[in-house]
Order: structure tokens, then C-alpha cells, then sequence
């Protein structure tokens, strides 16, 4: 890191002012926002460049804290363009900057570390975070919103068996495991498929990986293997669970593990968690059209709760000392995948293509995200600051905060049941056990 002397003032109340110097303008640019975000949110202010080659912002914020990302975005307009005065740049509210800034000319970061300042380097618009959007902009039906949808590309690979894909999951910095309903299990990676015949008849059914590096692995009977990625030999398995197929498995950063179990019918949806021993939390009869195995699921949300899916239009809140709602959330219909967005809180998509968000799922306030991907949405995760959904037939949804809405993409040319995220890409995959088309790509958007 290449520090950049900074300015220090004592303000009132014991506040640090903090003097940051900008990069270099271009001439032909007329205003720059910089912006300072950090845990605590935005903080932002305008200039009329005016030809000068160097502006700085005086921001108060909190010195001890050791993760600040700087930013400069650069615009062709001036500030009369913007019908905005220079100076600090407070949220956004209905009668403030009703019309969006559009899309800068040039975006520049830099890190904010023990009072020093890296390097700036470009970046692209679309790593604006989302949080500086919706700070600088109110959306409204007169307003263009900042295009922050990225262009789509992938490689396809064939997984050599008919069997459904059930598990992919991200087990290093590399690769993803891949495991099918027959038990056949291969590593994935940006340059191909690796078979991983020594894990071929371990569970198939479910995965995740704990804190510790461990492999967890479940299927049919209750069973449950844990260990090292390539050779999870520990046995966990749920002994009152025969006729039950462990579906969705997690384990929690306190070392909690969850379950959610079903019979091959789906008649019968069973949620378990152990801490010392396995104990039944909840069990439900449904009807045979009202859940389904594929799309059994589990998420850890950032105060520690739970929340499971078993494919009908139930959820279960799962707290942390075994106590548990169930909750059937105001959305279309079942409840087919989530995730959870580090601001945004629970992601849920519904088998009627739509995804909804909430800080708090045992209330009702929900929010619409995305357009639709017209079909059964089957797998949701995270990339950077996006949200990425999809279904069958290779149709991506991408949703960023603050963004125009996306166009659905349908050139991933895979199935989308599953996905794992990487920090340069996507695993993403899925099958039909009817057309035998299974197939991985891997994506990355640009």
C-alpha cells in the first residue's frame, strides 16, 4: 500500500476530520462525487471541478476503523447539469436529487487504512457498490437509473452421468465439487471436470463446508459424512431417519449442525439439528405436490438464526438454542432457493421465477426484487454486491441494488439449479434426469 499523507483536525464533540486527497481530473471532467464507505454507510460530496486537477474531501469518520473503501467517480456534466450544489452530499430524500447522476465517466477506489490511502486504480461502473447508489439517487418513474448490469459469459462442461446434479459447492479458492443422485462426485474448476472416484458412493443428496475447512456430505437414510474435502470419512448420520434422505445440510459458525430431511415422496419434510446429539425439531406432513426434494435448502443469516426451505411455501426460523417458528412469507407461491445478501438481508426465490428480500423473516415486509425469470427459479447466490438467480434452460437473473432493472440472460446454456461463487466467477449447474443433459459452465460477468 502506498500511503498518501492525510490531514487531521480535531472538530466538535471529539470528531476527526479526515482530509483525503482525490486523483488527477481529466479536464474535459466538469464534477466529481467522492464518497467514503465503510460499516457505518456513505459519506459523500460533490465538486465542481472547474478545471482543477485536484479535489479533497473533508470527512469525518472513525479513525479506528480499519476497513474504508474511497471512491471518485468522475462525470462530463457539470453541477448545474445536475441541478445539485457542491458540497456534501447527504442520503437522497424525495425532495433531494429526484433524478439519477447516470453512469460516470470515469470511477476510480482507493483503501483507507491506519490513516493512509492506496493507490487509486480505475475501476468499472458497475463496481459502484450499491450502497453509493442509493445514497446519490431517489428512483423515481422520471428518473434513469445507473446501468450496473453485467455482460454475461460462459463455458459449458459435461458431467458424464444422466443422474441429476444435487450438490455444487465451492470446497477451496479453486473448485467446486460436484455430486449427482447416483453418487458420482467430480472437482470443477475454471478449465475443466476432474473425476473424484474415491468419493463415487458417498452421500449425494447434499454438501456444505464448515468453518474448519470440512466437507459435509448427506443422503439417503439419515446419512451424514464430515472431513477433509476429498475423503470425508467421519460418520454423523441421523439414526431415527431411515426413509428419510438428508436433502440440505448446514453448518453454523458456532459449530451447529442443521438438517433438513424428506422422504423420497416429499410427503414428509423432518428439520434437525445437532449440538452433542441429534435431536428432531420439527415434522410435517404435506401434500405430495407441496414440497420437493431439489429444492430443500438451509442459510445463516448474520445474527445467527437459521432459515430452512423444503421447496413448499413454509420457511423455518431456526434460532440458535434450538427454538424455531415456522413462517409462510407473503410471496407468489413456493419457496424454491435462498441466500442471504450481506446488506440485504434473506433472499428468497419462489417457483413462480421472483425473488424477494427481508431484514427479518418473521415479518411481513418483503420486497420485490429483479424482474422474473419466467419459470421456476432453482438457484440464488451471491457475486460481489449482486444477486444471481435462475432456472432451467440457462436463465440468469442478475439483480444490483440501485440498477436499472437486468435483462434475464440466456446464454449460460446450462441448467440452473445450483451455483457457487468464487471471487473471479461462478460455478453454476444443473440437469435433467429425463434428457440426461447435465452440465456445469463456468461464468463470469464482466
Amino acid at each position: 500500500m502506498v500511503g498518501v499523507a492525510l490531514g487531521l483536525l480535531a472538530g466538535c464533540g471529539g470528531d476527526v476530520e479526515l482530509f483525503v486527497p482525490s486523483p488527477a481530473a481529466d479536464p474535459v471532467h466538469q464534477t466529481r462525487i467522492l464518497a467514503a464507505v465503510d460499516d457505518g454507510g456513505v459519506e459523500a460530496f460533490a465538486f465542481q471541478l472547474d478545471d482543477r486537477e485536484i479535489v479533497q474531501a473533508q470527512f469525518t469518520r472513525d479513525l479506528a476503523a480499519d476497513d474504508v473503501q474511497l471512491y471518485a467517480l468522475d462525470y462530463d456534466q457539470s453541477l448545474d447539469d445536475f441541478e445539485m450544489v457542491g458540497g456534501q452530499l447527504f442520503a437522497a430524500g424525495p425532495d433531494e436529487r429526484p433524478c439519477a447522476l447516470g453512469r460516470p465517466a470515469v470511477v476510480r477506489r482507493a483503501d483507507l487504512r491506519d490513516r493512509a490511502v492506496s493507490d487509486w486504480i480505475n475501476i468499472p461502473p458497475a463496481d459502484i457498490p450499491g450502497t453509493i447508489v442509493s445514497h446519490l439517487i431517489v428512483s423515481d418513474d422520471s428518473c434513469v437509473e445507473i446501468d450496473l448490469c453485467r455482460q454475461v459469459f460462459a463455458v459449458q462442461y459435461p458431467i458424464q452421468d444422466p443422474a441429476n446434479i444435487e450438490i455444487i459447492l465451492a470446497i477451496d479458492d479453486d473448485q467446486a465439487l460436484v455430486g449427482t443422485r447416483s453418487r458420482r462426485f467430480v472437482t470443477a474448476t475454471r478449465d475443466g471436470i476432474t473425476a473424484r472416484p474415491q468419493l463415487d458412493g458417498f452421500p449425494g443428496r447434499a454438501g456444505t463446508m464448515d468453518r474448519d475447512g470440512n466437507l459435509w456430505l448427506g443422503g439417503g437414510g439419515g446419512r451424514i459424512l464430515f472431513g477433509p474435502p476429498l475423503v470425508p470419512q467421519n460418520d454423523l448420520s441421523i439414526a431415527d431417519a431411515a426413509g428419510f434422505s438428508v436433502e440440505a445440510l448446514l453448518v453454523t459458525r458456532e459449530a451447529v449442525v442443521f438438517a433438513v430431511a424428506l422422504t423420497e415422496s416429499s410427503t414428509v419434510t423432518r428439520i434437525y439439528r445437532h449440538d452433542g446429539a441429534w435431536a428432531l425439531l420439527d415434522e410435517v406432513s404435506v401434500p405430495s405436490n407441496g414440497a420437493t426434494s431439489s429444492n430443500a435448502a438451509l442459510a445463516e443469516l448474520r445474527d445467527g438464526s437459521v432459515v430452512a426451505i423444503d421447496g413448499s411455501a413454509t420457511i423455518w426460523v431456526l434460532d440458535p438454542d434450538g427454538t424455531f417458528d415456522r413462517v409462510t412469507p407473503p410471496l407468489d407461491n413456493r419457496c424454491s432457493a435462498v441466500t442471504v445478501h450481506p446488506r440485504l438481508g434473506l433472499v428468497i426465490g419462489t417457483d413462480l421465477g421472483f425473488i424477494y428480500t427481508t431484514l427479518d423473516p418473521r415479518s411481513r415486509e418483503w420486497l420485490r426484487r429483479g424482474p422474473p425469470i419466467a419459470r421456476t427459479l432453482e438457484a440464488a447466490g451471491i457475486f460481489g454486491d449482486a444477486i444471481l438467480y435462475g432456472g432451467a434452460n440457462g436463465i440468469l437473473g442478475q439483480f444490483h441494488e440501485g440498477s436499472v432493472d437486468c435483462p434475464v440472460d440466456a446464454t449460460v446454456g446450462v441448467d440452473l439449479n445450483l451455483m457457487a461463487s468464487f471471487e473471479d466467477g461462478i460455478m453454476m449447474g444443473g440437469g435433467n434426469i429425463a434428457t440426461g443433459s447435465n452440465q456445469v459452465a463456468w461464468v463470469v460477468l464482466d
